[in-house]
């Protein structure tokens, strides 16, 4: 018998939809009084995504700072975002995707919204799984703060949610997170639902010369293939 196997390659469908807001409680931080949480620290924030089977496509992720003093001149280039997988009891584990950051940030009247982007592709992400939003100072800088709340209210119509407790470590500490629990940052995660992916194989089964049949898998989402292979 005589296997070989080969891919007729991957083609994405329907069309990719435009972004939409998948979770966010900017608008639950208090505008008179909201919690300031400093750049001498790094921050994480914990969310899970929603069940869409196929999983997500992050686009850009928004925060909310403010100045406490000095300038912020520079700051955009002494500030990573990105996305890390969790770890056991929910810090940051390993790094997934890094989100553009604008130059807004280092205006001298930067204070307020401020959004991330990601890549070109997106950032995938699975469902129903936990994800951790770090915030990485390169350098402690006591000129800012961002956000955060201590309500619980969020908005999502994907079944995500944001976590009632956020970490902080010490600039660029490199793991050595400490849990505040009651509290959240300010975020707002915006994508799409990751579209079906169609991936077909084709496998030649058979003696020498005589005629072979094709076995046909279509795999859609994450390597599961829907309905099963096939002989044609």
């Amino acid at each position: 018998m005589v296997l070989a196997t080969s891919a007729a390659g991957a083609q994405t469908s329907p069309p990719s939809e435009p972004p939409v807001t998948l979770v966010s409680n900017l608008d639950e931080l208090d505008e008179n009084n909201p919690g300031k949480a400093t750049l001498r620290n790094d921050h994480g924030q914990a969310f899970t995504t929603g069940r869409h089977h196929y999983g997500y496509v992050v686009s850009s992720v928004s925060l909310n700072f403010a100045t406490t003093s000095g300038t912020t001149s520079g700051l955009a280039d002494r500030m990573e975002l990105s996305i890390w997988s969790a770890s056991g009891n929910g810090s940051p584990a390993v790094k997934l995707g890094v989100l553009a950051t604008p130059e807004s940030v280092s205006d001298t009247s930067w204070q307020g919204v401020h959004v991330f982007t990601a890549p070109v592709d997106g950032i995938r992400l699975d469902p129903g799984t936990t994800y951790v939003l770090v915030l990485n100072m390169t350098s402690a800088d006591g000129s800012a703060s961002v956000l955060y709340t201590t309500n619980t209210g969020e908005s999502s119509e994907h079944g995500w949610t944001i976590a009632n407790s956020r970490f902080w470590q010490r600039a660029h500490r490199d793991g050595a997170w400490t849990r505040e629990t009651g509290s959240s940052l300010g975020i707002e995660v915006a994508g799409r639902e990751a579209p079906v992916r169609h991936t077909q194989l084709e496998a030649h089964i058979g003696p020498g010369d005589d005629p072979v049949p094709t076995v046909v898998c279509v795999f859609r989402g994450w390597g599961v293939a829907t309905p099963p292979c096939y002989v044609e």
